[in-house]
């Protein structure tokens, strides 16, 4: 699956919570961060941060 090109995609459509979220979805944490911290001025950190919180309180929901 083309995953780097779709990736390449989202990010000139500007859908950067796509985008991260697609290297979340695949285990890569490490440049998931890396992308964030690349453009700082887009506050994609922040993004990122809300990603893992959601999936962290998805899964907090799934157990009770």
């Amino acid at each position: 699956w083309m995953t780097d090109e779709e990736i390449l995609l989202l990010i000139k459509m500007k859908e950067f919570r796509a985008a991260i979220e697609i290297y979340i979805k695949n285990g890569n944490y490490d440049e998931a961060e890396q992308f964030c911290n690349s453009k700082p001025e887009l506050g994609l950190m922040t993004t990122l941060l809300k990603i893992y919180f959601d999936k962290y309180r998805h899964h907090w929901d799934m157990k009770t």
